[in-house]
């Protein structure tokens, strides 16, 4: 899968890792309410390695912190995770 976010970010990822149970864990125990903001911080660090690796998703935080004065907000940062899943696309859009 590969992919632009809206904010020019290049990406690509295989989405044999969707299959991943450990994936499916993470985004889980992301997207529950009941999970904490720090817990939430941690899972969406820890689905990002697991979908883009470490190399790609320090290129994703250097990206952001490009635009944010050095840091990497995760106001900035949840939107890309969104668009590199593909979360929001218009239907039969890949």
């Amino acid at each position: 899968m590969k992919g632009v976010t809206t904010t020019g970010f290049e990406f690509s990822y295989d989405p044999i890792v969707l299959d991943d149970m450990r994936f499916v864990d993470t985004l889980a125990e992301l997207l529950d309410e009941k999970t904490d903001e720090f817990q939430t911080l941690v899972c969406s660090s820890r689905l990002l390695t697991m979908l883009l690796g470490k190399d790609q998703k320090e290129r994703l935080y250097d990206h952001i912190a490009a635009k944010n004065g050095g840091r990497v907000p995760y106001s900035a940062l949840e939107p890309e995770i969104q668009q590199i899943m593909g979360v929001n696309e218009e239907p039969g859009k890949n």
